[in-house]
């Protein structure tokens, strides 16, 4: 995992570094998370048909 991530542009080796949190509330938790702050939600609508979203997450959390 290290190998993949040291070849992605803009990666820093600061592996576990606490960024901050979100209020609670504020969001869900992701499903699923991605290279370069992308995370994905699993939505359900009112017939119960799953959809996912993708987001970006910023770069420091507050």
């Amino acid at each position: 995992m290290q190998a993949y991530l040291a070849a992605m542009p803009g990666w820093k080796r600061e592996v576990g570094r606490y960024l901050g949190s979100y209020r609670t509330g504020a969001t869900q938790l992701p499903d699923a998370f991605g290279p370069e702050g992308l995370a994905a939600f699993i939505e359900r609508d009112e017939l119960d048909v799953q959809t996912v979203i993708v987001k970006r997450l910023p770069h420091t959390v507050n």
